[in-house]
């Protein structure tokens, strides 16, 4: 009987929770609704305050936050005309050092007789700085001592236009000028003796000589 008994109240029991438990369901279920319903209009932005506050400083729309934040960050930091005219200068000067240091090291190959590497410090000489007047004039120089006298010309002549206070530039011309006005007249001869003579071996080597001098 007691066996019985225990079965029964455990049966009621069992009744009772599985009620309580579908009762406990159905108003979750019920809250649940409710709050899907309610929450997206109680979590809706009105965003018209914010516009007006943007508004009234002067930021819409059609700002360009790009440029406004680059004047922000720039700001306070743009080289005033003094410190633009500073930088300038400082930039002259770097590229004028470093020209003479390649005319100081090309005059060491000018007494050494390396040539080539002369000309190579000196191209670069005037690369920085194109109106170094000792680059044209080392350069002249060394064309006229090979006999190239065109090259030599042309650099007294670049060297003449930079002012400088060397008497002998002008002299030099002058010289030149007469040395290269005798040399075409010595081509002029010998085109004509070549002419006459193919095979005169001797007059066609001193006429490429001489092309070779007024070669530019």
């Amino acid at each position: 009987m007691s066996l019985l008994k225990n079965t029964e109240k455990f049966s009621k029991r069992k009744k009772i929770t599985l009620t309580l438990l579908s009762i406990f369901s159905v108003v979750l279920i019920v809250g649940l609704i409710y709050l899907a319903r309610a929450i997206p209009n109680a979590t809706t932005i009105d965003f018209t305050s914010i516009r007006n506050n943007l508004s009234t400083q002067g930021i819409s729309g059609k700002s360009k936050p790009a440029a406004d934040m680059k004047s922000l960050f720039t700001k306070g930091f743009e080289e005033s005309v003094e410190e633009r005219q500073a930088s300038k200068e400082r930039d002259i000067f770097v590229k004028e050092s470093r020209s003479r240091i390649y005319v100081e090291t090309a005059m060491n190959d000018y007494y050494r007789e390396n040539y080539s590497e002369a000309f190579r410090r000196l191209e670069r000489a005037k690369s920085y700085n194109p109106g170094n007047f000792l680059a044209a004039r080392l350069s002249a120089q060394i064309n006229l001592e090979l006999r190239r006298y065109k090259k030599a010309y042309d650099d007294l002549e670049r060297a003449r236009q930079i002012p400088n206070e060397d008497d002998t530039v002008a002299r030099d011309l002058d010289v030149l000028r007469k040395i290269m006005r005798y040399t075409r007249s010595e081509i002029d001869v010998l085109q004509r003796q070549v002419h006459k003579n193919p095979n005169d071996l001797l007059a066609s080597a001193r006429l490429e000589e001489l092309y070779e001098q007024m070669k530019d």
